[in-house]
């Protein structure tokens, strides 16, 4: 399966003093590191304090679970798709047999009124 993309941060190295005390707040040499999807480390490649360069690796997240999330919004995308086609195909025949005659125009209304929501957020995709 192909890989996610992530964002990556340019981060340059600077000299930093042991601790820095300002007015109201302690400043200590160090970052927090925020994954940009959720899943369980496997592998973790740099210990604290050590120097790391760009586009270095430092963790594994096992992506297990991030695969799984995305098969489970695509298979809902392509069920909404499904009965948004279902429901233009549906609309067609009401109106047909609604200019044949042969029905009142309340179903079609009905139809058409399901059509508008999805009909927007596809236009978006």
């Amino acid at each position: 399966m192909q890989a996610m993309p992530v964002q990556t941060v340019a981060v340059t190295f600077a000299r930093w003093p042991n601790r820095a005390s300002t007015r109201h707040h302690q400043i200590s040499p160090s970052a927090t590191l925020l994954p940009q999807v959720s899943g369980m480390l496997t592998k973790i490649v740099v210990r604290s304090g050590d120097h790391v360069k760009a586009g270095q690796l430092l963790m594994e997240i096992d992506p297990r679970q991030q695969m799984a999330t995305v098969a489970s919004a695509r298979a809902t995308e392509r069920q909404k798709k499904a009965l948004y086609d279902y429901n233009v195909i549906e609309l067609e025949r009401q109106r047909k047999l609604f200019e044949a005659g042969v029905t009142s125009a309340t179903p079609t209304t009905r139809r058409s009124n399901l059509l508008a929501t999805p009909r927007r957020i596809i236009s978006r995709l």
